[in-house]
């Protein structure tokens, strides 16, 4: 089964422009689905999907990351997914555009340490302590770069999701359904979409 995916593509666009087609609103509506998002660290924000019929298209997520325009993570959980999901971008500069690389992991599959922290947090909660370009966090931030450390930092979140599950049973298979199909595919097709809206959007010049 898939538990994560790590991806990366070359867009003939300088990172300020991939960025913004990250970040901004207006764009992320158009390659990838109807949000509103705020590049702020805290902000709680959400994707709103209907490509999957019968099923609650929701997608919650909190900002973790920023270092513009290099670095973006943040959360995503659906309303049948037990805790978050981390989704990171990382834009680096090369000849003639950009390389995005995307990572997008289950908990599960980051941490297998996650039982016991979640036995740890039901005694103390470890509040939610984001990042941000110049943060004096170094060993969370050195985590969430590389998957390691997140668990209580995304705890803290799911404690107080809108989209924490309220369903059991079936919806673990709902879950796979969902998050696995962005794993399984889906990330590729928005990312194909995304050269199109960057030339629409910003002028070559930018």
């Amino acid at each position: 089964m898939l538990r994560g995916l790590k991806t990366k593509v070359f867009y003939p666009y300088s990172p300020q422009q991939v960025w913004r087609g990250l970040t901004e609103r207006r764009s992320l509506a158009a390659w990838l689905m109807d949000n509103d998002f705020e590049l702020q660290i805290g902000h709680k924000f959400q994707f709103r999907t209907h490509s999957l019929p019968g099923l609650d298209g929701v997608i919650c997520c909190e900002v973790l990351e920023i270092d513009a325009p290099k670095r973006l993570a943040y959360t995503w959980q659906d309303s049948y997914m037990s805790q978050p999901s981390i989704v990171m971008w990382t834009l680096t500069p090369v000849d003639g555009g950009t390389q995005l690389q995307l990572e997008h992991r289950e908990l599960n599959y980051v941490t297998p340490q996650l039982q016991e922290v979640r036995i740890c947090n039901q005694r103390s909660r470890t509040p939610l302590d984001p990042i941000n370009k110049g943060g004096t966090d170094a060993p969370f931030s050195r985590g969430l770069r590389d998957f390691n450390a997140v668990p209580q930092a995304v705890e803290a979140i799911a404690s107080s999701s809108p989209c924490s599950p309220t369903h059991i049973g079936a919806a673990q298979i709902l879950e796979s359904v969902i998050l696995h199909s962005w794993l399984n595919g889906g990330w590729n097709d928005k990312l194909d979409r995304l050269p199109n809206v960057l030339a629409s959007f910003f002028d070559d010049n930018e």
